[in-house]
């Protein structure tokens, strides 16, 4: 995922057809070049790589947070998600990998919400977690928050997905809620690597992945553009 000119969809493919990512840089120029959609210039890129001192740095740092990581070729790679178009190569997991199942039903909506939608947002989120569903969303203010914590109060799972690395929690006053979705069994993600900071464009990026993980989304309250309606268009093609 650090290699230039590689993008998600590619890398995906570029597994499957390896076998492994380590097997990837294995492949030979006549072999990559082989692979449909892998030009010079990826193949140029794959065997200019020379960032290994990165990638140990994000190994430690990954170990040092307690985190762990998801390969999309690792057998605990939430099935859901590696069934959209352009499932994350990588996950880091803060918390309970197995909080990542087949079971889940995203929850979001605007930062800005009703008395109403809040309520509607807690008798919701509650009646599915009572369910034994897990609740994915995104940690924003609003509905987000509200979804996390009306979850944690019925006894369930959730799971956070964050525009950041998981060690910057964004944003920063709900480091608390953080840390009580992973006392409570659940789990916050992430795409991108520790030490990443929280970047307008990386949420609407991220969106895809709450939708991806859940069986359904539940739109609670939204204004007709925004990042709810980001993932709620990435549900219906998400099918």
């Amino acid at each position: 995922s650090l290699v230039e000119n590689v993008g998600a969809r590619r890398i995906y493919q570029l597994i499957r057809i390896a076998g492994s990512p380590s097997n990837v840089f294995e492949l030979s120029r006549a072999d990559l070049a082989q692979i449909e959609g892998v030009g010079r210039s990826t193949v140029d890129s794959i065997f200019g790589f020379r960032r290994w001192d990165e990638v140990d740095r994000i190994l430690e740092q990954t170990q040092k947070l307690g985190a762990r990581f998801l390969t999309i070729a690792d057998k605990d790679y939430p099935p859901l998600l590696r069934q959209i178009y352009d499932p994350p190569v990588i996950i880091w997991v803060l918390g309970e990998v197995k909080a990542l199942s087949d079971q889940s039903i995203g929850i979001v909506g605007t930062r800005k919400a009703s008395s109403y939608g809040l309520q509607v947002c807690d008798h919701l989120t509650m009646g599915l977690a009572g369910q034994g569903m897990t609740i994915c969303s995104g940690l924003a203010y609003g509905i987000d928050a509200r979804a996390h914590k009306a979850t944690l109060k019925q006894g369930g799972t959730t799971v956070a997905v964050l525009g950041s690395g998981v060690d910057r929690i964004y944003p920063g006053a709900h480091r608390p809620l953080a840390e009580a979705i992973i006392g409570g069994g659940g789990a916050v993600i992430s795409e991108y690597p520790p030490g990443t900071k929280p970047d307008a464009p990386h949420f609407p990026v991220r969106n895809r992945i709450i939708s991806g993980l859940s069986k359904g989304l539940l739109v609670i309250e939204s204004g007709v553009k925004g990042g709810s309606m980001i993932t709620a268009r990435g549900a219906l093609d998400q099918n």
